[in-house]
């Protein structure tokens, strides 16, 4: 079976669109199609239908897909094995610092024993940030919470759904009240950025339940901002993982909540699919979807 056919099939099931994958793979879109009926006939089943100006896939075209794209995954790491010269040069990846922290440290591991020639640099932001820099052409991947979709022609993959608590000294934890809505309570927030989509889903439902707390504490350091929640100094909003250990050893304890939204989609965009761009998102991917 042709790679290259592979790889039509999985641009078109990406975009919803020959026309789109015909200009993302540079080909004309009759052979966009004539790719893609190739596959089909190889398979003897019908991958695509037409919904409108988009395509979808078939039900067998969604049993067919994550084995395509494990063929391509595959082909990608022998080609890299195989001509370990082009596993070099720069890769610059933007990633939140709750990721970094805890998530992607066995992942970099990996990544600089597989490619050792590669100059890795790691940017640290806000996912807005991420996002704005991934579109302006700035970084190579990015990770981060969903804040905003991807336009056509970015390789986007949805990694895992995180859990969010609220959380504050055990000590501390029973006394607070933020369900009753229209009150105060005397313990203010300790955060490692306002603009984290955790800590803006918590400002949000504050807001809406009339809950109100004193002004906070911005610590620019999550390791910090757990310390201090531990001390007493206040409650934090972050991602569970991140205080996993803690809440399992009864140094902090989740404060109970009517929040809407209490899961963070993480995500990735790889800009051009260079060797060592495409290495560090199968290894991301292998790693965290299989976590999830």
């Amino acid at each position: 079976m042709n790679l290259k056919y592979l790889l039509t099939v999985q641009t078109v099931a990406r975009l919803a669109s020959f026309q789109l994958a015909a200009i993302q793979l540079n080909y004309a879109q009759s052979t966009i199609t004539f790719q893609v009926h190739q596959v089909e006939r190889e398979l003897d089943a019908t991958l695509f239908v037409r919904n409108g100006r988009k395509v979808q896939l078939t039900a067998a075209g969604q049993a067919a897909l994550p084995l395509i794209e494990r063929l391509l995954q595959d082909a990608e790491a022998l080609t890299a094995a195989a001509h370990p010269a082009a596993l070099s040069g720069p890769l610059l990846v933007g990633v939140p610092e709750t990721l970094l922290t805890y998530k992607l440290q066995p992942i970099l591991r990996a990544f600089k024993q597989r490619a050792p020639q590669v100059t890795l640099s790691l940017r640290v932001l806000n996912c807005y940030d991420l996002y704005a820099q991934m579109m302006a052409g700035a970084l190579d991947v990015a990770l981060h919470y969903n804040v905003r979709d991807y336009p056509a022609g970015y390789q986007v993959t949805t990694l895992a759904q995180y859990p969010i608590s609220v959380v504050a000294a055990s000590e501390l934890a029973p006394t607070i009240d933020l369900i009753t809505p229209h009150q105060t309570q005397p313990i203010g927030q300790i955060e490692n950025d306002q603009r984290a989509q955790y800590q803006e889903f918590f400002t949000a439902y504050l807001a809406a339940s009339g809950i109100h707390l004193p002004p906070a504490m911005e610590l620019w350091s999550l390791e910090t901002v757990k310390q201090s929640v531990a001390s007493g100094l206040g409650l934090a909003v972050l991602p569970t993982f991140c205080v996993a250990n803690e809440l399992a050893s009864g140094a902090l304890s989740a404060v109970p909540t009517k929040m809407p939204t209490k899961t963070l989609t993480a995500v990735m965009a790889v800009r051009t699919p260079t060797p060592a761009a495409t290495l560090f998102a199968q290894l991301v991917k292998q790693h965290l979807q299989a976590e999830a």
